[in-house]
């Protein structure tokens, strides 16, 4: 009997664990963390694309629709010819550029978030943790 009651006991303590909530207001961000965050996730980002066009590329060529599509421009412009290297570092020249300007707009909304923390609060935020 008190080995049942002792069994009981120990399924009941696995059986429901003490979880422990608490609320945490965010109210700054640190626009420095932010800025290299996004500096790095948008470089991230435009290497993924500039491989998909790489790729894109690539299977244009091998179908030759890049070689169909010369062949038409060339009765506008006798030298018009496809030159993958010059598209990909334009191409990289704008993805750098453009990485700059969205992690400053990144930079400017961690400043505005901060501005607007302090007239109307922060995010509310429950963080659980299961014991």
């Amino acid at each position: 009997m008190a080995r049942t009651v002792q069994m009981a006991q120990v399924r009941q303590d696995r059986a429901a664990p003490t979880i422990r909530r608490t609320k945490v207001m965010v109210k700054k961000v640190a626009p420095w963390s932010v800025f290299r965050f996004y500096l790095l996730y948008n470089f991230c980002v435009m290497l993924v694309v500039l491989f998909g066009l790489t790729i894109i590329y690539n299977i244009l060529g091998a179908v030759g629709v890049l070689h169909d599509t010369e062949k038409f421009l060339r009765q506008f412009w006798n030298s018009f010819h496809f030159n993958g290297g010059w598209l990909f570092t334009r191409a990289f020249a704008i993805g750098v550029v453009m990485v700059v300007f969205w992690s400053l707009v990144k930079l400017t909304t961690a400043y505005m978030y901060n501005l607007i923390s302090d007239l109307v609060g922060g995010f509310e935020v429950t963080l659980t943790e299961n014991r």
